[in-house]
């Protein structure tokens, strides 16, 4: 991640391995974290992915959980947590949650100046 951060071109970094500080003022990122929170979607993922497996409950459920505490923590760092479905406005509302929480930064920033 670290080599996008100082180039000036868009960029949408998928995984749970964020090594970003939203504390650091030096760097300018914008971010939400997706979290499916429905096992069965999450099993019937698994399977679309993994059909030889078979369905993979117990593994949905960690997932499930541990993304639940993943986005715990997203929430505690400022990080818009949105529901992946419906996937058909999914880009759209990743960019009106993206735009919404800079105008708000944006704004804090303005009142904290002043």
């Amino acid at each position: 991640m670290a080599n996008h951060v100082g180039a000036d071109t868009p960029v949408i970094l998928e995984g749970t391995m964020s090594c970003l500080d939203r504390r650091r003022p030096t760097v300018r990122f914008r971010a939400v974290f997706l979290h499916e929170d429905d096992e069965g979607q999450v099993t019937a993922n698994y399977l679309r992915r993994e059909p030889e497996a078979g369905p993979q409950r117990h593994r949905a459920r960690v997932s499930v959980l541990y993304g639940r505490w993943l986005a715990a923590q997203a929430r505690a760092a400022g990080v818009p947590v949105i529901a992946p479905r419906p996937w058909e406005d999914l880009a759209g509302r990743v960019a009106e949650t993206v735009e919404d929480a800079s105008a708000k930064t944006v704004a804090s920033t303005r009142t904290t100046a002043t």
